[in-house]
């Protein structure tokens, strides 16, 4: 007969900044952990090349011709935390080479050093492109790089650029940092697959080989132990109910669904030493094996353990767990 098994977070691994992959539509970006920790002091950190906030491109305060001023940026760059006191330092007069015809787009793009530099694209005489590496259109960006701002010329000849030439819109001519949430695993149709973040839109494909920004993570990896004298577990799950309204001529049903909480028991000890203990009213990971010779086949969730019970005299030390969730457990198969 299959024996069962209930472990439980009881210790986490650093892993620091690496480059998350892009699952293939520029909004997944899985790390290579199947789970990342919550618990308190061990939550994930998330670094999108991005910038923050700053990095205003105006025309060049000096006057002089093909050139323009970038105030000070506060950014994501490469897992590095450029903001605060690591801040990109502003920069003046960021030259421009104009294009031999008229119609030229250039990005004011943040280097994977750290540099604030313009990259051409290829002019036009027949006007603009927003096709990225077109003719008249604005240039790929490196892979490792952020792209600030565009500046549209419209004359091959040497000239003061203008407030009206610079074109900074988040998500199209500015890579800002984009809303996303974190993915502490990842199950679909009982499959399992890796942690990571999800992104709400995709990220643009300005970058060479029209591939998005670098998105890396640093995460701790949750380590387990077995929780013995566990019995009668249920995970957090969610259930419907219907409720009824009467109108003149008929009644109509209406369905509405609730996330419930799980629990279990277990022997505590004493009461008081036990390990589990330690973790009460911690966000941490829960992983049933249905058979603990089999550890493909589990059931896992996310949850805070609330814990209770009593100081009996004698007898077993009985202690119940509540598992309290922002989301339902998780069976998987494969």
């Amino acid at each position: 007969m299959a024996k069962k098994a209930l472990y439980y977070e009881a210790g986490q691994t650093l892993v620091d900044f690496v480059e998350l992959t892009d699952a293939g539509d520029r909004m997944q970006f899985d790390s290579a952990a199947r789970r990342w920790s919550n618990a308190p002091g061990y939550t994930p950190t998330i670094r999108p090349n991005a910038i923050v906030s700053g990095g205003v491109v105006t025309p060049a305060a000096s006057g002089s011709n093909d050139v323009v001023d970038v105030t000070a940026i506060n950014a994501y760059l490469n897992g590095v935390d450029k903001t605060g006191t690591n801040k990109v330092a502003a920069d003046t007069d960021v030259a421009i080479t104009r294009g031999a015809t008229a119609y030229m787009i250039a990005s004011i793009v943040l280097t994977a050093a750290g540099a604030i530099e313009a990259v051409e694209g290829s002019d036009s005489a027949g006007g603009f492109s927003e096709t990225r590496g077109a003719e008249g259109g604005p240039p790929y960006i490196a892979v490792d790089a952020i792209e600030i701002a565009q500046v549209r010329l419209t004359s091959a000849t040497a000239g003061v650029i203008t407030a009206d030439e610079i074109y900074a819109i988040p998500g199209v001519t500015r890579e800002t940092l984009q809303s996303f949430s974190i993915k502490f695993s990842r199950v679909e149709d009982r499959i399992r697959g890796y942690a990571g973040v999800q992104f709400s839109n995709a990220l643009p494909a300005i970058h060479t080989g029209d591939l998005p920004a670098k998105v890396y993570a640093s995460y701790y990896t949750p380590s387990f132990a077995r929780l013995e004298a566990a019995r009668d577990l249920e995970f957090p799950a969610v259930s419907g109910s219907v409720t009824s309204e009467s109108f003149y001529d008929q009644t109509l049903a209406f369905e509405s669904t609730s996330l419930g909480a799980g629990s279990f028991e277990f022997e505590a000890g004493d009461g008081v030493s036990h390990p589990y203990l330690g973790i009460k009213e911690k966000q941490t990971w829960h992983v049933l094996y249905p058979d603990e010779l089999n550890t493909d086949v589990f059931a896992e969730c996310l949850a805070t353990p609330y814990i209770s019970g009593s100081f009996p005299a004698e007898g077993a030390m009985m202690r119940t767990v509540n598992l309290v969730s922002k989301q339902a457990g998780d069976l998987v198969i494969a």
